[in-house]
């Protein structure tokens, strides 16, 4: 045995490498997660937001997003604090209705597949949320003024 050691060494040695050098190019061809989640930085979300928002002077800080794309719908969380005034253009423009928000919405409208991040749980002591639809996009979204704290959650089918 000790007459073939280093045979087989050097044996493993060449497979490991071969199976290093061929492993890049075999992960291409392995099929790839159908979710796909990315964050952004909060300079670039409380700018979007301000698009969104429909409002280029409004003051959002604080601000955090989420996207999660699946097989079935694109998601997006934002999470901020901006004044009132932004938010009742939105609501307007968008004409979203208020609706009583009950612990079932809040769990299946706005902690649905909920995001992996600590921002998103903050209580916001509000007893109502906005809700509609813009295009194919579904808006939901809680907003308190004594806090200037809200959460906005866009969905869209796929």
């Amino acid at each position: 045995m000790k007459k073939y050691s280093l045979q087989i060494l050097m044996g493993l040695v060449i497979l490991f490498g071969f199976i290093s050098a061929i492993s890049p190019h075999i992960i291409n061809y392995l099929p790839k997660s159908d979710e796909e989640v990315r964050t952004a930085k909060s300079e670039e979300v409380a700018q979007a937001l301000a698009g969104i928002f429909q409002s280029p002077d409004a003051n959002i800080s604080d601000a955090h997003a989420i996207h999660k794309q699946t097989a079935q719908a694109k998601t997006v969380w934002f999470s901020f604090r901006t004044t009132r005034k932004p938010m009742q253009r939105f609501i307007h423009i968008h004409k979203l209705k208020q609706k009583d928000l009950s612990e079932e919405v809040l769990n299946t409208v706005f902690h649905q597949n909920m995001p992996p991040a600590s921002w998103w749980h903050a209580d916001l002591g509000t007893k109502t949320y906005f809700t509609g639809q813009d295009g194919k996009s579904i808006l939901n979204l809680i907003y308190n003024s004594r806090t200037k704290r809200g959460v906005l959650v866009v969905s869209t089918p796929i």
